[in-house]
């Protein structure tokens, strides 16, 4: 193709078919052959020299316009150029009605190699993943998560030194040596049970501490409000005795 040539940009393929760009005018060259009653047997490297545009970006084309049903390949030659025809509007109008009704969705590969893929591969897919995520919902409901659980972290018995610092930092009354050597004679175990924490045991011990002090000084509370109430009684006889005499 020459300068000279031109092609015919027909209007209803952009307000019919919405075809705009470089789609719009691959439609347009094969149109051009259409009109005539002629076909386009043009290779594609012939169409992207004169539209300008790239080999690959033809292929691509053509092949959307194939799955839309605006254009067919009517011969496929080996090693020759394909010959293409435009599709008549009124089989385009009659297909998009039997398009919309059937809901049958096509794409095109990027390389277009493999033609038109259908949507199957895709719709399956995603069916997949969502009996996935309702399967996965299912077993946390069941109880049956596959996330594994956390192991508790294991118990490393605290050396002296450990315990009297501890004790210190946290200003208790607890003796160091007394905890020690209790839960070493037992083998660190908290009733039956092996010890896991064994800073909590000391603050255990020391509410314990804590409560016993409490309870002790309650309990010689009475005695001291016992003996003023003795000595004030005293106070009082020889007061009395003194001023009536």
């Amino acid at each position: 193709m020459t300068n000279d040539n031109y092609i015919t940009v027909p209007g209803w393929a952009t307000r019919e078919l919405g075809l705009s760009g470089h789609t719009l005018l691959v439609y347009s060259l094969i149109w051009t052959y259409h009109k005539t009653g002629n076909q386009c047997f043009l290779s594609k490297s012939n169409m992207a020299s004169f539209l300008n545009i790239t080999r690959q970006s033809v292929i691509n084309i053509v092949g959307r316009l194939i799955a839309m049903g605006y254009i067919r390949e009517v011969e496929t030659n080996i090693g020759k150029p394909s010959v293409y025809d435009c599709v008549p509007l009124e089989e385009i109008e009659e297909g998009v009605k039997k398009f919309d009704s059937e809901k049958s969705l096509q794409v095109v590969s990027n390389d277009f190699t493999g033609g038109v893929k259908n949507l199957d591969s895709r719709c399956k897919k995603t069916l997949h993943n969502n009996k996935t995520i309702i399967n996965n919902k299912k077993s946390i409901k069941k109880g049956n998560s596959t996330t594994p659980k956390k192991s508790a972290p294991r118990f490393i018995k605290p050396s002296l030194s450990e315990i009297r610092d501890f004790i210190f930092e946290k200003g208790y009354q607890v003796s160091a040596e007394t905890f020690f050597n209790y839960y070493e004679s037992n083998g660190w175990k908290v009733g039956r049970n092996p010890m896991k924490n064994w800073k909590a045991a000391v603050c255990h011990w020391q509410t314990k501490d804590r409560k016993g002090l409490t309870a002790s000084s309650e309990t010689k509370a009475p005695r001291a409000d016992s003996a003023f109430a003795t000595v004030a009684a005293s106070a009082a006889e020889v007061y009395n005795s003194y001023f009536n005499d």
